[in-house]
């Protein structure tokens, strides 16, 4: 068996197969073991300052900050993505970090901040990222969106977690977002109203939801949606035209789900949160059953209301619901699951 030449290696596949598998340190040091490879690291088309690697350089933010300039002004080529946590820990830098990135084309971007006591403003640079196709945030807070920003137009992805938005700023970048498929909104404080309008959205996730308000959404294309860990206050009205997958706490599926909607419906789960009877888990479960023909996943998670249910009442709960799987459309074949805490039935 001949003996592999690794510095013979293509540079590109030395990137791609190689130094893009390993954290951004090590790639660096990797650089050292051959002359040819020295700059070979500034080719990484993707670029990740996570927790691991502030933990690893020092407690002085200074330094951290000096690395990532450097890293960032080395780069040679368009970057694919960029990742940056702890970036209340640099908030001097990142407007320009973020300008930088945003010549170079970069299509995947995730920041987030290390703390959710005081989130930091996002900065205005981030709206100069033109050619984004996933923004991810976590930490901060949104009040306000340039007049100069036009949208990005390439964006698919979505994800605002913990993020303090003004209910101007979350309708204008929803507006300016004409090719948006993904979006999840997970535990943000939210506005009076969530107006969600998207022709072109496919997946909504609404989650963790705390404060009174109403949400309102309008995505004709919209084929996935998950309404979980939302205060009963929250009003949510949502037209589900050719849903497919449907999860959502019992309170507010009762109120969203039409027998039009579920005609489409493939996978079906819903949340029992608030100690809800057997009764009307079962009375729900036969109206979603009976309206979606194509049927062909069902999971119940009793999270409360199995502390109210006697065993009697919990067999004849399953043999109510078995009975009610031969309603499930043309086809009996519907994989059903049950659960309660961290136990399954």
């Amino acid at each position: 068996m001949g003996k592999i030449n690794l510095v013979n290696l293509p540079d590109d596949l030395l990137c791609s197969q190689i130094l893009t598998r390993i954290p951004l340190k090590e790639a660096v040091r990797f650089s050292a073991v051959s002359r040819k490879w020295c700059k070979v690291w500034t080719r990484l088309p993707h670029l990740k300052f996570t927790d691991e690697f502030f933990n690893s350089i020092s407690t002085n933010a200074n330094m951290a900050e000096d690395i990532i300039n450097k890293i960032i002004h080395m780069q040679c080529v368009n970057l694919e993505s960029f990742e940056l946590h702890n970036c209340d820990r640099c908030e001097s830098s990142i407007h320009k970090w973020l300008l930088w990135i945003s010549l170079s084309g970069v299509k995947c971007l995730h920041l987030k901040s290390s703390t959710i006591r005081m989130q930091m403003e996002v900065s205005e640079s981030i709206f100069s990222c033109m050619t984004l196709t996933s923004l991810s945030l976590e930490y901060f807070k949104i009040t306000e969106v340039p007049a100069r920003f036009l949208g990005f137009s390439q964006l698919v992805s979505l994800y605002l977690d913990q993020v303090e938005l003004s209910e101007q700023a979350f309708e204008v970048i929803l507006k300016l977002c004409g090719c948006l498929q993904y979006l999840t909104v997970d535990a943000c404080s939210s506005p009076s109203n969530f107006l969600i309008i998207s022709s072109t959205l496919k997946s909504l996730a609404l989650v963790r939801l705390d404060k009174t308000c109403l949400v309102e959404v309008n995505c004709p294309r919209l084929e996935s949606i998950k309404v979980c860990q939302i205060l009963e206050l929250v009003i949510v009205n949502i037209c589900l035209p050719v849903c497919v997958h449907l999860e959502a706490d019992f309170h507010h599926l009762q109120h969203f789900v039409t027998v039009k909607s579920l005609r489409k419906v493939i996978y079906f789960e819903v949340y029992s949160m608030n100690g809800e009877s057997y009764h009307s888990v079962v009375l729900l479960c036969s109206r979603i059953m009976k309206g979606a023909p194509l049927l062909k996943t069902v999971r119940i998670n009793l999270v409360n209301s199995i502390q109210i249910f006697e065993p009697d009442e919990i067999d004849y709960f399953l043999r109510t619901v078995n009975g009610l799987l031969c309603l499930a459309g043309d086809s009996p074949k519907v994989r059903f699951s049950l659960s309660w805490g961290s136990t399954a039935k």
